[in-house]
C-alpha cells in the first residue's frame, strides 16, 4: 500500500486543485478558495522536501528541472504553437504573431518567462516554486551546522522577516504606481514561509493534533474572514496579518479533510486528479471554453463571447465550469499516459 503520508498530500493537492479551478469561475466561493489555495501548493513542496538535497544540490536542481522546467516549457510551446490557431477561431483575442514574435516568445519560454496568454496565466506559479526550492536550499544549507528544532526556529524567524520586509517594500512600489501588479520577486517570501511550514510539518507532524473542532473553527474563521476583506497571493501585502491567518486556517482545514477522506477510504478520485493537479493548472482554462460554447449554443450569444474566460450567466455555470476544468485535463493526462504506455510496449517488442 502506498505511504499513508504521500497519500494524504495527493488528496490534499486535489483539494488544492479543485479549489484553484473553483477560483478561476468567479464562483460565490471565490474569496474563500483565494484565501489559502495557493499557499498549500508551496506547503506541499516544502513537505517533500528531502533534508538530503542540502548535500545533494544536484539532485534537487534535476528533479526541479523534470518536474517543474520541463513541463513550463512544455505547455508554454505547445500554446505558443497554437497561438494564430486560437486567434482565428476567437479562442483568444491577441494579435496575431509573425514569425519574429514566435522566435522571441519561444527564447522567453526557455529562459523560465511565462509569455502573455489567456490561458496559462497561471504559470506564475511554477516559475515562483522553483525559485523557492532553490532559496530555500541555500538557506538551508547556510544553517546546516546547526542542528535540531533550533536551526528551524531561526529558518522560521528569517522567513518572517523576510516576509514583513516584503510587505513594506510592496506596500511602497504599490503606493507609487497606479497601474500595480504584484512582481514575481515579491512572490518569493511568501512562498518560502508555507515552504518553510510544509517541512516543519513533515518533521512534526506527530504533535499535530487534527481534529473537527479546530477544522470548525477554521472554517469558520475563513468565512468570517471572507465577509470583510478577500485575501490572496496578488494582495497579500495589503492585509499581512489576515492573509497569514487564512493560509494557516486553510492548511489545516485541508490537511483534516484528507486525513478523514483518507481514513474513511474515500479518497481515490480525489487522489487522481491530486496526481495530476499540473494538468489540471495548465489546462482547465483552455477547457472553460466547452462550457463557453455550450452557453453560446444556449443563450443564442456571439460566436465572440468565446474568447472570454467565463461567460457567467448566472450562479450556477461555474459549477459546470469547474467540473469540465478538473474532469477533462484528468481525462485527457490519464489516455495520454495509456497511449504512452502502449507504445513502450510496441517499442520494448521491436527491440526484444
Amino acid at each position: 500500500m502506498k505511504d499513508k503520508r504521500s497519500l494524504e498530500m495527493d488528496v490534499i493537492k486535489g483539494l488544492g486543485i479543485i479549489a484553484i479551478v473553483i477560483g478561476h469561475t468567479e464562483s460565490p466561493l471565490l474569496r474563500f478558495v483565494y484565501s489559502y489555495h495557493v499557499v498549500l501548493f508551496f506547503f506541499i513542496s516544502g513537505y517533500f522536501y528531502k533534508d538530503k538535497y542540502t548535500h545533494k544540490p544536484i539532485t534537487l536542481i534535476k528533479k526541479r528541472i523534470k518536474t517543474l522546467y520541463i513541463p513550463f516549457i512544455a505547455y508554454e510551446l505547445i500554446f505558443l504553437v497554437l497561438h494564430n490557431f486560437f486567434i482565428k477561431f476567437n479562442v483568444y483575442h491577441f494579435k496575431y504573431y509573425s514569425m519574429g514574435d514566435f522566435i522571441s516568445s519561444a527564447a522567453k519560454i526557455l529562459t523560465f518567462h511565462e509569455i502573455q496568454s489567456e490561458v496559462l496565466g497561471q504559470f506564475w506559479f511554477i516559475k515562483v516554486l522553483f525559485i523557492t526550492n532553490i532559496i530555500f536550499f541555500l538557506i538551508d544549507f547556510v544553517f546546516c551546522k546547526i542542528k535540531g528544532f533550533k536551526k528551524e526556529i531561526l529558518q522560521g524567524i528569517l522567513f518572517l522577516v523576510l516576509f514583513v520586509i516584503d510587505v513594506v517594500a510592496t506596500q511602497h512600489i504599490g503606493n507609487n504606481k497606479t497601474a500595480f501588479t504584484v512582481p514575481t520577486a515579491s512572490l518569493v517570501p511568501v512562498s518560502l514561509l508555507a515552504f518553510w511550514a510544509g517541512n516543519i510539518y513533515k518533521k512534526y507532524k506527530a504533535h499535530v493534533s487534527l481534529n473537527i473542532y479546530f477544522a470548525i473553527i477554521s472554517l469558520i474563521g475563513i468565512i468570517i474572514s471572507c465577509q470583510f476583506v478577500g485575501t490572496n497571493m496578488g494582495n497579500f501585502f495589503i492585509y499581512p496579518a489576515v492573509f497569514l491567518v487564512n493560509s494557516v486556517l486553510g492548511i489545516y482545514l485541508n490537511l483534516y479533510l484528507s486525513k478523514i477522506l483518507v481514513e474513511k477510504n474515500a479518497y481515490k478520485i480525489i487522489e487522481i486528479i491530486g496526481k495530476n493537479s499540473l494538468t489540471i493548472l495548465a489546462l482547465h482554462i483552455i477547457c472553460f471554453k466547452a462550457i463557453n460554447l455550450a452557453q453560446i449554443y444556449i443563450y443564442n450569444l456571439s460566436y465572440s463571447y468565446l474568447s472570454h474566460r467565463i461567460i457567467n450567466m448566472n450562479n450556477f455555470w461555474w459549477i459546470a465550469y469547474s467540473i469540465v476544468g478538473v474532469l477533462i485535463p484528468v481525462i485527457l493526462a490519464l489516455g495520454a499516459n495509456k497511449v504512452l504506455l502502449f507504445l513502450k510496449k510496441i517499442i520494448s517488442k521491436q527491440l526484444a
